[in-house]
């Protein structure tokens, strides 16, 4: 790993930087700000977030630049958000974390991690060696057909 870049788990005072890292990201593949709000509610990580799930937290420079959530079930995980500070998209801090939530559902005992993704992240999970397996509905105003890719990544091969 980078030497600027540091993993921990992340703790209660986290959580502010966590939903902000969450919503700067998603909102840089340009939503509609209606979009926007609707997904504020989800894309705030609380504290029933970090009982609940494996959060782990990526730092550069001792500063938050993205973060995963993970659910702890076997044999499949689910990833919940997986998400980068936007001035790190494209410089390698995705693969870092990539890397680090397969390491991290392997220790939880899963052999495979399925999550839906943003169809901008659709790429990013293809060349992770993500398959699709399915859709799953997600209309938003103005968009009602549309839907997410369902993928899963398989940890045993």
């Amino acid at each position: 790993m980078d030497a600027t870049f540091q993993f921990r788990t992340a703790t209660p005072e986290d959580l502010e930087q966590l939903s902000r890292i969450a919503f700067d990201s998603k909102a840089y593949w340009g939503y509609p700000e209606a979009w926007m709000q609707a997904w504020r509610p989800l894309l705030t990580i609380g504290p029933k977030d970090l009982k609940e799930l494996q959060i782990e937290l990526l730092e550069s420079g001792g500063e938050p630049c993205g973060f995963f959530a993970l659910t702890r079930s076997q044999p499949m995980s689910e990833l919940m958000h997986l998400w980068l500070e936007p001035a790190q998209i494209g410089r390698g801090a995705g693969r870092l974390l990539a890397e680090r939530l397969c390491e991290c559902a392997i220790a939880l005992g899963a052999s495979s991690i399925e999550l839906d993704a943003d169809p901008h992240a659709t790429g990013f999970y293809e060349h992770l060696g993500a398959d699709h397996i399915g859709k799953t509905p997600a209309a938003m105003p103005g968009a009602p057909e549309r839907y997410l890719p369902r993928m899963r990544l398989r940890l045993d091969a």
